[in-house]
């Protein structure tokens, strides 16, 4: 079972962590309510308002934002991953070192090394597993 990632209340110390983007600036707080909400550019990003001040926040990779349960979730690679919008691509697989993400023109596709092979982040491609270090 996957864990689930929960919302937890921003101390003081966090407004000196994350600063302020464009989108975060356009938001607007509650002045003295903590709450949260989605990011309508990408799923794996949320705002975080705290005393009425925008900081956006980001899941792990493999991880969606669900608005309802205020939390980061699991989530298929072709549904939510911050993919390049334009060009091609290849990335680490979030969950798995036998897998690996190609990026095509902002779209994300999930792939898979042949038996006894992994992706190798450095090269961009499977290698023998003898040859990749894999830390997942």
């Amino acid at each position: 079972m996957f864990a689930v990632l929960r919302i937890a209340t921003l101390s003081a110390t966090l407004l000196a962590l994350f600063p302020s983007n464009a989108l975060a600036q356009q938001i607007q707080c509650h002045p003295t309510h903590t709450h949260v909400m989605d990011d309508p550019s990408a799923c794996y990003r949320y705002i975080s308002c705290y005393q009425g001040q925008a900081f956006p926040m980001t899941c792990p990779p493999g991880f969606k934002f669900v608005l309802e349960l205020q939390a980061c979730y699991p989530a298929p690679v072709e549904e939510c991953f911050p993919c390049p919008e334009t060009g091609t691509s290849f990335f680490p697989h979030p969950n798995s070192c036998q897998k690996y993400v190609t990026c095509y023109m902002g779209a994300a596709y999930e792939m898979s090394c042949p038996d006894g092979y992994l992706f190798d982040p450095a090269a961009e491609m499977c290698d023998h597993e003898a040859y990749v270090d894999c830390t997942i």
